[in-house]
């Protein structure tokens, strides 16, 4: 297993300058409990927006408004999680956060165009968010996919996602259904070929894909990993432990779903948006979960 430590700590160091992570910063300016983590976002984000109004909406929840206009519910359990996780980490993955997000909420709404939607993995969490922001103004737009994990719909803006919400429906005409199928479509078309990224023996025996925020969403389209299964002998596995990274192994491996459940747990403990430590194995049918 020392060949399967050192992968994991080659894999962590090549995710986190990839992905333009945080940097190490000195902990402590954060405060880690709820109530004083979603009070610091808080103001954090109110001196972001000046001429809105940044209110706490119940545990790590907030409300942004423009006058008597709620524009939206900001949630905070992911960045919140994060920081548990990696408290080295928290100034400078909070600094971030907020930056991204008020950029978003700024920016005005962009028209109606079905080109930008797109298909992103989540956990059931992350839907059960939307829902919660969503109380009272229809359900989300997602559906189940396997192993707990969801397919959501969002809209890509050029520097966030925008989940998709029953208003961005009925502007474009749109059902749930027809807006997924459409977001399948444009994310398959602008994820980078696959042939171009896989190899058949890995380095150290776990490959990775990472560079796009969209990474994870690959797990969507089993089709195009068949070249590389029959490669394989059929044999593939696949993990999505962070929205930009992919892992994946032969099945041949001896105990290769335990290492790559140990490196796909590794990446999303250290992933500003973990997805899933899950283990899935590639059948022509599509992915099932693989037991170690």
């Amino acid at each position: 297993m020392r060949a399967a430590i050192r992968l994991g700590s080659w894999l962590l160091l090549l995710i986190i300058g990839c992905s333009g992570s945080a940097g190490p910063v000195q902990a402590g300016e954060v405060p880690l409990d709820e109530s004083g983590f979603t009070a610091y976002l808080s103001r954090a984000f109110a001196q972001a927006m000046p001429g809105y109004q940044v209110s706490v909406a119940g545990p790590l929840s907030l409300m942004i408004t423009k006058g008597a206009e709620p524009l939206s519910r900001s949630d905070l359990h992911t960045i919140y999680s994060f920081c548990l996780r990696n408290q080295t980490q928290c100034d400078g993955a909070v600094a971030n956060h907020v930056r991204q997000m008020s950029a978003t909420y700024l920016q005005p709404e962009p028209p109606p165009d079905r080109s930008r939607l797109r298909v992103v993995v989540r956990q059931a969490a992350y839907v059960d968010a939307i829902r919660r922001n969503l109380a009272g103004k229809g359900d989300p737009v997602a559906a189940p996919l396997q192993g707990g994990l969801w397919v959501v719909c969002v809209i890509d803006l050029p520097d966030a996602i925008q989940v998709v919400t029953p208003a961005h429906l009925a502007k474009l005409g749109l059902s749930a259904e027809e807006a997924i199928s459409i977001g399948k479509q444009n994310s398959a078309a602008a994820l980078r070929p696959l042939a171009t990224l896989v190899e058949d023996r890995p380095r150290g025996g776990i490959g990775l894909i990472t560079g796009d925020t969209y990474e994870s969403s690959r797990l969507l389209f089993a089709e195009s990993w068949a070249e590389l299964a029959k490669r394989m002998h059929g044999k593939l596995l696949v993990a999505v432990p962070a929205t930009d990274v992919v892992l994946y192994e032969s099945a041949s491996r001896k105990h290769a779903v335990e290492e790559l459940t140990k490196a796909a747990t590794e990446v999303a403990s250290r992933a500003n948006r973990p997805v899933s430590v899950a283990v899935f194995r590639w059948t022509p049918g599509g992915w099932e979960l693989a037991a170690p």
